[in-house]
């Protein structure tokens, strides 16, 4: 079967001690990474499960093995992924005061149709691991022991305005930022709104107003039109985000829509708090 490799990169203003401590403490990884963890380098035992995990499983079936590691520098792990032996192997680098974090997970599996971009899994996930290492904030995370069918519903709160968060929403450069290459939003009923994506993604804008609720439709190829819904409430300078997907056919798992929107989400709370500062994971995909 043919096999593939995804390669993510970030970067986090914590020194690499502090990032490696979050890699290999089963307490900090339940932080931003799984439900349940237990893990020693001595022992070569590297374990994680639960509803957070792709696949929920359970501590038996979470079982993984250390294959190699330098304190502060370096960690290699396998994990029995979509029914395959793969490895995560993943390198920290001192850059200024922070750290260069490499991450390649090998020999996965080509994804199937209706699967989820591992690329997407591991943005989210190194998204958390930033937030967490950065600000001891906690992300935005995936449950796989229930995966929506039908339609998307998603909800983030966001320590920002419901104003900024709009503007995260509408605003070209923002949407570039985490989403888009030269979007365009006429933000007007009718109006475009194009990310860039060709003939994929966002098309019109169905309803508007200003910062309380965003609504487009949503082409994608050989598939009916769709529509895509944000609602917006603030409260103390702080705001309730709701996502809602729909338009699909009632018995369509969702998981590679629920995975893709749940890095969009964490992106956009994290870009909505921090603004100028925020940086985003990056990732590619090479089959070998």
């Amino acid at each position: 079967m043919e096999s593939q490799k995804v390669e993510v990169h970030a970067k986090i203003d914590a020194s690499p001690r502090e990032v490696y401590q979050a890699l290999v403490s089963g307490d900090e990884l339940t932080q931003w990474f799984t439900e349940y963890a237990d893990v020693s380098l001595e022992d070569g035992r590297y374990d994680f499960w639960g509803k957070l995990t792709p696949g929920a499983p359970d501590k038996e079936t979470g079982r993984n093995k250390v294959l190699a590691y330098k304190p502060d520098r370096e960690l290699k792990f396998s994990w029995t992924f979509r029914g395959k032996d793969t490895h995560v192997f993943i390198q920290l680098n001192e850059q200024g005061p922070g750290t260069s974090l490499k991450l390649v997970h090998l020999d996965l599996p080509t994804r199937k149709q209706g699967q989820y971009a591992v690329a997407d899994f591991w943005m989210l996930c190194l998204e958390n691991l930033r937030q967490w290492v950065e600000r001891k904030e906690q992300g935005v995370h995936c449950d796989f022991s229930n995966i929506q069918v039908g339609g998307i519903k998603l909800e983030v709160d966001i320590d920002a305005s419901s104003h900024e968060v709009f503007k995260t929403l509408v605003d070209p450069d923002r949407l570039n930022r985490y989403m888009g290459t030269n979007s365009n939003v006429q933000a007007e009923a009718g109006g475009d709104y194009e990310i860039g994506w060709g003939d994929e993604g966002p098309v019109k804008i169905l309803e508007i107003e200003a910062d309380k609720k965003l609504c487009y439709s949503w082409q994608y190829p050989n598939t009916p039109d769709t529509v895509v819904t944000w609602t917006l409430e603030g409260s103390g300078g702080s705001t309730h985000l709701t996502l809602v997907h729909s338009g699909f056919a009632e018995d369509r798992p969702m998981e590679d829509y629920q995975i893709g929107w749940l890095k969009y989400l964490g992106q956009i709370k994290f870009l909505s708090e921090l603004g100028e500062s925020w940086q985003k994971v990056t990732a590619t995909v090479n089959d070998f």
